[in-house]
């Protein structure tokens, strides 16, 4: 499981762009990567650009990364706005993650266009 992960501060978010292989592994890593660097920065927004990642998650890692993510977003969530960004033809595998977290209160959305994100991440209310 390799990846590489580029994250910088953008005016209002928390800017995490990833390549790699996409594998649950890989993605809780980057959820604990992103929101560490979110603890240093606090920002209470953040966009994970996962496009450039490669492969494709299986429906039992989809369903398993979408309950380590809920487990690490209990522990550090305080109000953060989450945009994930990935390729339209992965919308099915994030359908759960997105169901999942929102029904558990938290605020991620999934996204396909990286302008989509940052419109959404720029409302101030709580959708």
């Amino acid at each position: 499981m390799t990846y590489k992960i580029d994250i910088r501060c953008e005016p209002g978010y928390l800017y995490v762009q990833a390549w790699g292989t996409r594998s649950s592994g890989n993605l809780v890593s980057i959820v604990k990567d992103y929101f560490k660097a979110n603890e240093e920065h606090g920002y209470k927004k953040i966009l994970v650009d996962i496009r450039s990642m490669t492969g494709k998650l299986s429906a039992f890692d989809a369903y398993r990364f979408g309950n380590t993510a809920i487990e690490k977003a209990e522990e550090i969530d305080s109000g953060v706005k989450t945009a994930i960004v990935d390729l339209e033809e992965n919308r099915k595998r994030f359908d759960f993650l997105e169901d999942a977290t929102v029904n558990e209160g938290f605020n991620l959305r999934y996204f396909s266009k990286v302008v989509d994100a940052e419109q959404w991440l720029s409302k101030s209310k709580r959708l």
